[in-house]
């Protein structure tokens, strides 16, 4: 479930602890002039036993002043500056406040709590995305080392920005299992372009090429029949050193990268298809239906029939 807001003008809120979504935070935010076409959508997964489930997404045009305050609050932001003209935008994070210009993408930590500013006659526009999740702490932590202990990447937010408008569309229809799955994988992609793209100066070999290759030839996978001996092979690395980079870079290891991309693949089968058990455990190379059972219980905690039946029991 999800519900939208639509405002204009000037748009002022702290924290509200009668609103389940901001009970117990620190909230405070305000606008001097935000336009009608702003949209901030509220979301209440269906599934929130998913590795990482969406919260919040917005898009917000504005102009004169921008002030935004948060903490104690469970999530995590990927926050996008795509036009900012004569506005000065700052973002203030542990300790330490960035200047921000057009097309910057920024991290952050709401439970540890941020502050974002900006002010100026000329438009603004940016776009948010709040999520949460098991991993997402070691994922921000392996971003904000690796791109040397800040939370700001420049000229990388129109990258960005259509993975968040396609959250945003997908929420504006009526939410159903199915798009929870959907959102975990766009922000999944979101996550891990960010992450092969920072690297230390000293470091450079987080930025290998080969390993951008890589992520593409997983993604663009239908059955994920991937071996880790066919990409080192590929690149011309050992098993070794290619498991030792890959986990480097995108902050999980190679087997635990596959394994999250068959149970989201397998989880968009059983809620979308009919297909058995069989024909999936086929689909995705998997053996037989015994070991697609244990290998989906090992990550689930539940049986594929089980999650099957919570599927079907919600959308009745």
């Amino acid at each position: 479930m999800c519900y939208t807001t639509h405002t204009e003008g000037v748009f002022e809120m702290i924290s509200n602890d009668s609103h389940p979504k901001f009970s117990g935070e620190l909230l405070k935010y305000h606008f001097d002039d935000l336009e009608e076409t702003s949209t901030w959508l509220f979301v209440s997964p269906l599934m929130e036993q998913l590795p990482i489930f969406v919260e919040e997404i917005g898009e917000f045009y504005y102009t004169g002043r921008q002030y935004t305050e948060r903490s104690n609050r469970k999530t995590y932001q990927i926050g996008c500056i795509l036009d900012s003209e004569d506005a000065i935008a700052k973002v203030t994070f542990r300790g330490s406040t960035y200047e921000v210009t057009t097309n910057s993408v920024f991290w952050v930590d709401c439970d540890e709590g941020y502050i974002t500013e900006s002010s100026g006659n000329g438009l603004q526009h940016c776009m948010f995305l709040h999520f949460s999740g098991n991993d997402t702490k070691q994922m921000f932590e392996t971003f904000y080392k690796q791109n040397g202990e800040s939370p700001i990447i420049y000229n990388y937010a129109d990258t960005i920005e259509p993975i968040i408008k396609r959250l945003i569309s997908i929420y504006e229809q009526s939410p159903v299992i199915s798009t929870d799955i959907l959102a975990m994988q766009l922000v999944i992609d979101i996550i891990s372009q960010l992450i092969y793209y920072v690297s230390p100066p000293t470091l450079k070999e987080y930025r290998n090429p080969h390993i951008v290759e890589a992520i593409e030839i997983i993604n663009n996978s239908p059955d994920l029949n991937i071996k880790l001996s066919d990409l080192s092979q590929r690149f011309d690395m050992s098993e070794f050193y290619f498991s030792r980079l890959f986990k480097r870079t995108i902050g999980v290891s190679f087997r635990d990268y596959i394994a999250s991309k068959k149970m989201v693949k397998i989880k968009s089968l059983l809620t979308s298809t009919d297909k058995s058990l069989d024909e999936i455990s086929s689909e995705l190379h998997m053996n037989d239906k015994s070991y697609l059972i244990r290998f989906f219980s090992a990550h689930e905690g539940i049986t594929p029939i089980q999650f099957k039946k919570q599927f079907i029991n919600r959308k009745k």
